[in-house]
């Protein structure tokens, strides 16, 4: 009997900055695994934070990039919809 396997998802770098795009979120760590390999095919650096939300459950999200400002991270987020044709909204850091 084989064990299962586990997915083993990048952390998020120790300074995020203020804002970051998120590319998905789920609460399957083998879905999150697939988001982080599909973004880094597209020349992404994605990372996960994990959420635990009230009611709701752990859930893993899938980010890139740091960004100090808002007006930033919008232009990022614009550029992976456009280039990539990934879903993504500007998200504080927290």
């Amino acid at each position: 009997m084989t064990a299962p396997q586990t997915a083993i998802l990048p952390a998020p770098p120790p300074d995020v900055g203020k804002f970051t795009v998120q590319v998905g979120a789920t609460q399957d760590k083998m879905e999150a695994h697939q988001m982080v390999s599909l973004a880094s095919k597209g020349g992404l650096r994605p990372y996960v934070a994990e959420a635990r939300l009230a009611g709701r459950g752990l859930w893993y999200r899938v980010r890139v990039g740091a960004f100090a400002d808002r007006a930033a991270a919008d232009q990022f987020r614009r550029d992976v919809q456009r280039e990539l044709r990934m879903p993504a909204v500007v998200m504080p850091s927290r």
